[in-house]
C-alpha cells in the first residue's frame, strides 16, 4: 500500500509541502489531468517525506509499485518502495497492442506521454518480458538514458530475438524530461528501425570503446 502519510495532489491543502510538490510537478511539465490520472501525491512524514510520490497500478487497478522524487533537490533524488520490481510500470495505462516506449523513470514516461512504460531502472522485469512476448506490440521504442547503452542493447537484443520491431532512441546526452515532449518525439519519429546488423555493429563499438 502507499505510505500512511500519502496525500494526493488533486486535493488542495494549506501544507507548504503541498505547494512545493505541486510547483515541482508543474515545473517538470505535468498537467492537472496527469496529476489526477496517475494519483500523484506527496508525503509529510516518513521515508517519503518531501517527495512527490508517483504510484503505478497493474491492469486490474491494483497498486504494484511507487517511487518518490525529492522536490527539494537533495543528494538522494529518488527513493523506491520496498517491493519487488517484477512488475509492469503504469500497466493500467498501457495498451500493448499499440506502439510503446520503454523509459527508465516516471518523469521520462510523463515527458513521452503516450503509452510509455517506466522500468524503474535499466532492465526488463520478467513480467514485462512475458507481456511483450505474448502481446507483441507493433513497435517498441527503447529510450533509456545515454549512460545506459549496454542496458539498452540488451533490451534491444531481447526484442529482436522475439521478432518485435525495435527502435533504439538516443537523445544526444539528454533525457526526455530535459528536452521535453515535443523534441523527444522528434527523435522518436526520425529514428529508423533497428536491424540485427545494426545491433551487432553497436555491440562491437561498445567493446572497442
Amino acid at each position: 500500500m502507499l505510505p500512511d502519510t500519502f496525500k494526493p495532489l488533486y486535493k488542495s491543502s494549506a501544507d507548504i509541502e503541498y505547494k512545493h510538490a505541486l510547483s515541482y510537478c508543474f515545473k517538470r511539465g505535468l498537467t492537472s489531468h496527469e496529476i489526477v490520472r496517475y494519483n500523484i501525491g506527496y508525503c509529510l512524514d516518513g521515508n517519503f517525506r518531501n517527495r512527490v510520490v508517483v504510484p503505478s497500478y497493474d491492469d486490474n487497478g491494483n497498486l504494484n509499485f511507487y517511487c518518490g522524487r525529492d522536490f527539494y533537490e537533495s543528494k538522494m533524488k529518488y527513493r523506491l518502495c520496498e517491493s519487488t520490481k517484477d512488475i509492469i510500470g503504469f500497466e493500467l495505462y498501457t495498451d500493448f497492442n499499440q506502439p510503446l516506449t520503454l523509459v527508465e523513470g516516471v518523469f521520462d514516461a510523463f515527458a513521452v506521454k503516450y503509452n510509455a512504460v517506466p522500468l524503474f531502472g535499466k532492465n526488463l522485469s520478467n513480467k514485462l518480458k512475458i507481456k511483450l512476448m505474448s502481446c507483441r506490440p507493433p513497435r517498441v521504442n527503447v529510450l533509456l538514458d545515454n549512460d545506459a547503452l549496454q542496458s539498452s542493447l540488451r533490451i534491444c537484443d531481447f526484442l529482436l530475438q522475439n521478432n518485435i520491431d525495435t527502435y533504439l532512441i538516443r537523445l544526444e546526452g539528454k533525457d526526455p524530461n530535459e528536452i521535453g515532449h515535443k523534441k523527444t518525439w522528434q527523435f522518436i519519429d526520425s529514428c529508423d528501425r533497428l536491424t540485427e546488423s545494426d545491433l551487432y555493429s553497436l555491440k562491437l563499438k561498445t567493446i572497442l570503446w
